[in-house]
């Protein structure tokens, strides 16, 4: 596999198996990779007839559902562009991005009272009814690894926000490297996605990664704490990528629960014996809570920001894994990452294969195929970000541990 389109057309080998659970809170819909597949084929016809060709740029700001999946594979089968937009952005924030990057189509959503309406559009609200009546195209152009593939903006708060440019050949590796570093996930995971599509963090870990192994995907309507153990209950969720606020959130809702039962001095002692079991016996110890998880329930991803050791402290007395990993958008974005096998308190990992990682004047610097060529169109602050011998500065402070494992400070 060199592209994303090599991941797309891989789509049929999995045929009827369900590759998206969509939950809207009154209906449950089931997609499966079959017609993903002819879904995300058809978007690629209805891009050609709204006159997006091959480097063509497609906003995309929705929020995380079926539709967004499709209009991203069909831009990987039109050769276009993708440059997601977090929905939550203001529509000046999604007009600037479609303004420096040339956008020819914004695909938006009903949701969003205040739209770009300057710009050609579709709605991912009617994407059901469009792709009724689209046409696959006849045939599909091979793609260059080094062709990009998307385009992502930086949050901007340190500046002038920049584009990363992202290639088929810095995400399939990156694809390839995180799952060579948690290689457990098969056709029978369910993972649910609770971050934003528009962040590379959920998109390597909750999207590309289950495509790539033909698992699911449950997408939930609503983000409410209710809403997400439900999820995690009835949908059988193997996996789920996180921030630490996510998991802070679940521990409080949790701990709510243990007061309104009238545990609160039990239950402090329980995690303080739990932490001196072997991992599996602490699962039956705190199997009420584990069970609101759903039986499947293998691990928590935590990223985008320091866990905190007295939060995987919590967690890990209860027999929940939590994996946590460092990474940046320019790195597509993971890397280093903890293992199965070995959750270092307090650190983010080795680097993962493939992956070269030094301290620089207390500096981390990487270097590896997952790192971008540089930002689009500006080439001033790609020359400040990599060294004269091609080290990517990431702006961190860290340092190494004897075995190798990071640590952000």
């Amino acid at each position: 596999m060199l592209t994303l389109l090599d991941l797309l057309h891989g789509f049929r080998s999995w045929a009827d198996r369900p590759a998206i659970v969509y939950r809207t809170g009154v209906r449950r819909f089931e997609i499966s990779y079959e017609t993903l597949y002819d879904l995300s084929l058809r978007m690629s016809g209805l891009l050609d007839r709204q006159r997006i060709g091959p480097g063509d740029r497609v906003l995309v700001w929705a929020p995380n559902s079926p539709w967004w999946a499709v209009t991203f594979w069909g831009c990987v089968a039109r050769k276009a562009v993708v440059v997601p937009v977090d929905f939550l952005s203001d529509r000046e924030r999604a007009a600037t991005i479609a303004r420096l990057t040339g956008a020819r189509l914004v695909v938006q959503s009903r949701d969003k009272a205040d739209r770009i309406t300057d710009l050609p559009s579709l709605f991912v609200d009617d994407l059901t009814f469009l792709l009724e009546d689209a046409e696959p195209l006849a045939s599909y152009p091979a793609i260059d690894p080094r062709e990009t593939a998307e385009i992502i903006y930086t949050s901007g708060t340190t500046g002038t926000p920049k584009g990363v440019v992202l290639t088929h050949r810095n995400l399939v590796a990156n694809l390839v490297q995180v799952n060579e570093r948690i290689p457990i996930v098969d056709p029978d995971y369910v993972f649910l996605s609770l971050l934003p599509l528009s962040h590379m963090f959920e998109q390597m870990g909750g999207f590309l990664t289950p495509f790539f192994n033909g698992a699911s995907v449950v997408y939930p309507r609503t983000l409410k704490p209710s809403a997400i153990l439900d999820a995690f209950h009835e949908e059988d969720i193997h996996a789920a990528i996180c921030v630490p606020r996510l998991l802070q959130l679940l521990r409080s809702g949790i701990e709510r629960e243990v007061e309104t039962m009238r545990m609160t001095g039990v239950f402090p002692r329980l995690l303080r014996v739990g932490a001196r079991l072997p991992f599996d016996f602490r699962k039956w110890l705190f199997f009420p809570v584990q069970r609101k998880f759903g039986r499947n329930f293998v691990l928590f991803v935590s990223g985008g920001a320091s866990l905190s050791p007295q939060l995987f402290r919590f967690w890990n007395a209860m027999g929940f894994r939590v994996i946590e990993g460092y990474g940046l958008t320019e790195c597509s974005p993971v890397l280093t990452a903890n293992s199965m096998e070995k959750q270092v308190e307090g650190a983010v990992g080795t680097a993962l294969t493939g992956v070269d990682i030094r301290i620089d004047e207390d500096e981390v610097l990487a270097r590896g195929e997952n790192v971008f060529p540089g930002y689009y169109r500006n080439e001033a602050a790609t020359r400040e970000v990599f060294t004269p011998d091609g080290w990517f500065r990431t702006g961190d402070v860290g340092r190494m541990d004897p075995d190798g494992s990071l640590r952000i400070l």
